[in-house]
């Protein structure tokens, strides 16, 4: 039987709609584990995730017959709707449309570790993996 090897390690940024400040630090910490378990749920794994006020940087490892485009676009669709139904005063949120998805080595460090990506790594949350029973 043939086997399938893939490692795709993709660095994904999208904005809020209209690049509107409404990351708050309060809805960083409740979002970042939730998209995390999301994507290590359905698509790979969630190496890093991070940003500002107004956008987010994840970096992941996309698992075997996950569509990029599938997986930035149902992680939007589902993200936002979690924050419209669970954080008050945030019931309009919305990403922007489009994103980026840049290239990156399979080590993921090239995003994150170069000079001009130093002040994003100040507020960036490594994963974990979770403990399975």
């Amino acid at each position: 039987m043939p086997h399938t090897y893939s490692q795709i390690t993709a660095h994904l940024v999208f904005s809020t709609k209209e690049r509107r400040r409404l990351m708050t630090d309060v809805l960083r910490r409740r979002l970042y584990p939730y998209l995390a378990a999301l994507i290590n749920n359905d698509f790979g794994f969630a190496r890093a995730i991070g940003g500002t006020r107004d956008h987010i940087h994840l970096l992941a490892d996309v698992r075997t017959g996950v569509c990029v485009s599938d997986l930035v676009r149902s992680v939007k669709s589902i993200s936002s709707g979690w924050i419209r139904r669970n954080v008050p005063r945030q019931r309009g949120f919305a990403w922007q449309g489009g994103g980026a998805d840049l290239e990156t080595p399979p080590t993921g460090a090239g995003c994150f570790g170069c000079p001009r990506a130093r002040r994003l790594r100040a507020g960036l949350r490594l994963m974990r993996p979770l403990a399975r029973a």
